[in-house]
């Protein structure tokens, strides 16, 4: 999706978050990045705090264990989304 703009921003403004809750998008971002060598990872974290009062944090879902759930991480210099499906037990 490089160079693409996604218009629709949904969800809550990052920059209504607490810190600790700011800490855990942060962490969000660095495991979602982690394939990324060191010094990129470094540089592209610096690059998604610095946009974080125009970044939205959307949620879809309940909370349990096992429930499905879907939450969408948007901001200027980055888009990453986790869509959770449990298998299907068949009897």
């Amino acid at each position: 999706m490089d160079n693409s703009a996604i218009d629709n921003v949904e969800g809550c403004p990052v920059s209504l978050f607490s810190d600790q809750q700011r800490e855990q998008i942060i962490s969000l971002f660095l495991a979602l990045n982690a394939y990324y060598p060191a010094p990129v990872l470094r540089h592209r974290r610096a690059l998604f705090e610095k946009h974080l009062p125009s970044t939205y944090f959307a949620w879809i879902g309940s909370f349990g264990e096992e429930d499905p759930f879907y939450y969408r991480i948007h901001s200027p210099v980055a888009f990453m989304e986790l869509d959770f499906h449990c298998g299907s037990e068949y009897h």
